[in-house]
């Protein structure tokens, strides 16, 4: 724990300056298919320590699809791993939705910033620390990203390169997942219309201290 408290006084709260997480196309930057708009219809994550450590309350609000999708995956969290910290989350969004500096896309409540576990199923106890590969608590970080796509409400979660090779190795490894899914779950990065793909871990710059959970969108 004293890595992590000592890096943590020289890191930033809510992660990364801009979360870079813009999805590109032919024709730019792809837009939200929701048909909702501001001010969007949001509830607050609930105070459950046991389960979740709020960096700040006042921007935790999200989609009741992001909020199931969190209680769910800190619930097994804990379940199976009743000595790991709680999940550190960072931004989602405010109470209506809208702006949220210094981020690009926490602007509907589909979005969340969560620490990584690292050594023994360490969280961050006050801000994003960068984690390196060979200090990723591997297993209790795959059981979060497993509960996570279990729900079926993941568009995408971001994640840097080298800690994403590290947990595909480990999935493989253990014979936790089929060839073809974990396929499926780990695109290569030059994989061609990735942005069209649902529940996947992928690739982004600036996301080795924290990972960006984006869900899906529930409106008709």
């Amino acid at each position: 724990m004293w890595h992590l408290m000592l890096t943590a006084a020289l890191a930033g709260p809510y992660g990364p300056l801009a979360d870079d997480v813009r999805v590109l196309s032919d024709t730019g930057v792809q837009v939200s298919a929701c048909d909702d708009h501001w001010p969007f219809d949001l509830v607050q994550l609930p105070h459950e320590p046991e389960l979740m450590h709020l960096f700040d309350p006042r921007r935790s609000w999200g989609s009741p699809t992001m909020v199931d999708t969190l209680v769910a995956a800190a619930g097994r969290v804990a379940a199976r791993h009743p000595d790991a910290d709680p999940l550190f989350v960072g931004d989602l969004s405010t109470s209506r939705g809208g702006a949220l500096p210094p981020h690009r896309w926490h602007h509907d409540g589909r979005s969340a910033d969560i620490g990584l576990f690292a050594f023994d199923g360490q969280q961050p106890p006050a801000g994003f620390v960068r984690v390196w590969p060979s200090q990723l608590d591997v297993p209790r970080t795959w059981t979060l990203i497993e509960a996570l796509l279990d729900t079926g409400n993941v568009e995408h979660i971001l994640l840097d390169q080298g800690l994403i090779q590290r947990l595909k190795a480990y999935v493989q490894e253990e014979g936790l997942m089929p060839p073809d899914q974990l396929a499926a779950t780990f695109p290569p990065k030059n994989t061609r219309d990735m942005w069209r793909m649902r529940g996947i871990v992928r690739h982004a710059p600036r996301h080795g201290d924290h990972m960006h959970l984006r869900v899906v969108c529930t409106s008709p």
